[in-house]
């Protein structure tokens, strides 16, 4: 081999041929989800999902979580099939799914009780869960409930309980479909400061357009009737990214491409 040629990193997220079916409700046939999506995720970068409703962005996100079981094909993970959940894959929601019961320190802490890392006693998850409220900027809230809590303020909780396990993969299903569109721009700017620290591996469903190109380094466009990516979009936009960002000829270029695809 030349001493010249350079070897590219294995993907660090594989989908093969990946084709997700769902039974209608009153034996009324099968729903085609996803059909035969091939996609290639390299380590530390950010994709964005984007696409109409029923295009099969969640389908498709839940299946690299392995909360979805495919029909045909496969998604590989560091080049192991993925069969079930694992602890270097991590989800947040769009409706929080926070214990209303607990604490935002108790809710951040409940992904580490159900993993319990070898050797860390209830102190130890304790302290790590502390810093991971203080990392989403929830440090003096540590003690409220969610009821006591902004949407906003809520979805940061559930970003810091998905944190910290310490996974390599972040994956997230419309986080912020539900704030109101000041707060998910706020929230967009302070997710990509927390990713620009630990630079994990990220996927984020959405429907915006904006919101895709302004978090992304690429961008995958879905189409629906059946689910399936049409494009992928390369991002070159410098980080880390202001909203003076959205005003550039070069954000203008990407929102028309995606645009002429959906």
């Amino acid at each position: 081999m030349d001493a010249r040629t350079v070897v590219e990193p294995a993907p660090h997220i594989q989908v093969e041929s990946l084709t997700v079916v769902y039974e209608k409700p009153k034996a009324a046939g099968t729903l085609i989800a996803v059909s035969n999506v091939n996609l290639d995720i390299a380590r530390g970068t950010f994709v964005t999902i984007v696409g109409p409703s029923g295009c099969g962005k969640s389908s498709l996100l839940l299946s690299i979580a392995g909360l979805v079981k495919p029909a045909s094909g496969c998604v590989r993970v560091n080049g192991k099939p993925v069969s079930a959940p694992g602890r270097d894959r991590a989800v947040v929601f769009q409706d929080f799914a926070l214990m209303p019961w607990r604490t935002v320190i108790d809710n951040v802490r409940f992904g580490l009780e159900l993993q319990r890392p070898r050797g860390l006693t209830g102190g130890d998850l304790t302290e790590r869960a502390c810093r991971y409220v203080e990392l989403v900027g929830l440090k003096g809230f540590e003690h409220y409930h969610p009821h006591q809590l902004s949407g906003g303020m809520r979805q940061r909780v559930g970003i810091a309980r998905a944190l910290a396990v310490d996974p390599e993969i972040l994956l997230l299903d419309e986080p912020f479909g539900s704030l109101d569109a000041q707060t998910r721009d706020e929230m967009g700017s302070e997710l990509l400061a927390i990713w620009e620290r630990n630079k994990k591996t990220a996927l984020f469903v959405t429907h915006g357009i904006d919101e895709a190109i302004f978090l992304a380094d690429q961008i995958v466009v879905m189409a629906r009737d059946p689910g399936r990516i049409t494009k992928i979009i390369s991002v070159d936009l410098p980080r880390p990214r202001t909203v003076e960002t959205t005003d550039s000829k070069r954000f203008i270029e990407y929102r028309r491409q995606i645009r002429e695809c959906l």
